[in-house]
C-alpha cells in the first residue's frame, strides 16, 4: 500500500491514502475528481461514525481501551466508550482532504498533534511517553504498514469500480476513437484487440488485377521456365 504517514513534533501528523491502490487510474481522468470527493465524504463520515462508537477504523487495532471507571465517573458521567471527545477539539481539527494527485490527506496540523500522537502513538517521543503513563493506544490513522478497516476499504473500492468502465465499455469507447482516426478494430481472440489501418480505395480485390492476368498463358510458362534456367547457372 502506497502511503505516507508522518509524526513530526508538534506539526504534522496525517495518513496520504493513495487511490492509485485501489484502481483510480482506471477511471477516466474527467471522473477522478468527483470520485475522489465521493471518497473523500465517505471515509470521513466512516472514520467519525467508528470512533464514536469507541472502535479504531484501522484494521487490526479492534476497539479501543476502555475508560478507567473514576476517570469515566468524573469527566464522562459515567460513559467508559473511549470517543475521544472529551472536549471536542481533537476531532474538530481532524482533517480529511483532497491532496495532490491520486491522495487522500488524513490527520492533523498545528496545536493538536502532540495530544493526536498520543492516541495514534506514531513518534518515537509518543511512545515512550505511553510506556511510562501506561497511556493505551487508541489509533485512528493509519502508519505507513496498516490500511483502513474492511468496510472501509470495500466502500473504497466499491466506489471507485462504479466508475470504472467495463472492458466492453473501453472496447466500445476504443472502435469509436479508430473511427475518428479511419481505422477500425479487429478481434484477435477474446483478451485483445489490434488496430488495421484504413485502406486504399484501390484494392486488389477492387481491380481485380492478379500476377496471372499481368501474362497470357504462354508468356507466363515462358517467365517460369527463365526463372528456373538463372537459377541452375548460378549454381
Amino acid at each position: 500500500m502506497a502511503s505516507n504517514t508522518k509524526a513530526n513534533g508538534t506539526s504534522t501528523l496525517f495518513h496520504l491514502l493513495d487511490l492509485n491502490d485501489y484502481g483510480l487510474e482506471e477511471v477516466p481522468p474527467t471522473k477522478r475528481r468527483e470520485v475522489k470527493e465521493e471518497v473523500r465524504i465517505i471515509l470521513e463520515e466512516e472514520i467519525f461514525n467508528d470512533i464514536a462508537d469507541g472502535k479504531s477504523p484501522v484494521k487490526g487495532e479492534g476497539r479501543f481501551q476502555r475508560l478507567d471507571k473514576d476517570y469515566a465517573k468524573d469527566e464522562k458521567g459515567g460513559v467508559r466508550t473511549a470517543n475521544l471527545e472529551l472536549e471536542g477539539d481533537l476531532l474538530s481539527d481532524l482533517q480529511i482532504k483532497n491532496a495532490q494527485g491520486s491522495k487522500l490527506f488524513i490527520g492533523h496540523k498545528g496545536k493538536e498533534v502532540p495530544k493526536s500522537d498520543g492516541h495514534n502513538q506514531m513518534s518515537d517521543k509518543a511512545k515512550s511517553w505511553a510506556r511510562k503513563s501506561k497511556m493505551p493506544k487508541r489509533r485512528y490513522i493509519p502508519a505507513d504498514d496498516q490500511l483502513f478497516v474492511k468496510s472501509i476499504t470495500d466502500n473504497i473500492r466499491r466506489i471507485i469500480k462504479s466508475a470504472t468502465p467495463t472492458e466492453e465499455e473501453r472496447q466500445q469507447r476504443r472502435r469509436e476513437e479508430l473511427e475518428d482516426e479511419g481505422g477500425e478494430l479487429v478481434d484477435i481472440d477474446d483478451s485483445r484487440a489490434t488496430r488495421t489501418p484504413a485502406t486504399s480505395g484501390i484494392t486488389a480485390p477492387a481491380t481485380g488485377v492478379t500476377v496471372e492476368s499481368l501474362f497470357s498463358e504462354s508468356s507466363l510458362e515462358a517467365f517460369v521456365a527463365q526463372a528456373i534456367q538463372r537459377r541452375q547457372n548460378g549454381r
